[in-house]
């Protein structure tokens, strides 16, 4: 059985060299999520040879081989769907381009990190008048609740060392005048009380998708989706 499984890591150690070299045309190796794992097991029965283990042999060479075929099948598809991906947002931003200047993605990259940042440190704060910039109105109204429910118990969610890990627009709806934001970002994120008692605390990676309008050369949020709420247009 151990030699059987530092069979199956040698062949997935060559399929991932083989592999990379797509990945990395492919603008890929960032895309993982610890919580999107598939399972791969596989199951065989075992068949002992006390003679000279010719029939355990051959079901591991069968083994090996599917192993590898799947890993280079799975290589190939992953490089497929990302090179269509990108042709798609290619065409995505070219025709937002041909609309105005507005649509330019390295200066709407960098509207998306300052309101990123900007708005975590106005939550923590409890900033209701900072927020006021940068949410739309009806998402300011609904934070504007939330912080005066938080203010009335006393409490407060306390936001440090944040940071924005990665980050690219995914969709733009022009006839909205709003686009979509893939964020994966992470903090840590306590809720105090009234005596600074820590009530609760995250601190692990997370992945949002933020809803930005597009008010004259500016931008507000407008929503925020979870990754399981978001289903791509």
């Amino acid at each position: 059985m151990k030699k059987l499984f530092l069979k199956i890591l040698l062949v997935y150690s060559i399929g991932w060299f083989v592999i990379l070299p797509v990945y990395a045309r492919a603008g890929g190796g960032n895309g993982g999520d610890s919580g999107s794992s598939s399972g791969n097991g596989y199951s065989y029965y075992e068949y002992h040879d006390y003679s000279n283990g010719s029939s355990s042999s051959h079901i591991d060479s069968i083994i090996l081989v599917g192993v590898g075929g799947f890993l280079l099948f799975g290589g190939i598809m992953n490089a497929f769907n990302k090179n269509k991906q990108n042709v798609v947002k290619s065409h995505m931003w070219e025709k937002a381009q041909q609309v105005d200047a507005f649509w330019d993605e390295h200066i709407l990259s960098d509207k998306i990190s300052k309101s990123y940042f900007t708005i975590q440190q106005a939550w923590s704060d409890q900033n209701i008048q900072l927020l006021k910039l940068y949410l739309t109105p009806s998402l300011w109204k609904e934070w504007e609740l939330k912080i005066q429910n938080q203010i009335d118990k006393g409490e407060r969610n306390l936001l440090t060392d944040v940071a924005l890990l990665d980050f690219s627009i995914t969709d733009i709806l022009l006839e909205e005048e709003s686009f979509y934001v893939y964020i994966r970002g992470k903090m840590n994120d306590r809720t105090i009380d009234k005596n600074n008692q820590v009530i609760e605390f995250h601190d692990q990676e997370f992945i949002e998708y933020w809803k930005f309008k597009r008010v004259d050369e500016n931008i507000l949020l407008d929503e925020i989706r979870q990754k399981d709420e978001y289903i791509a247009l």
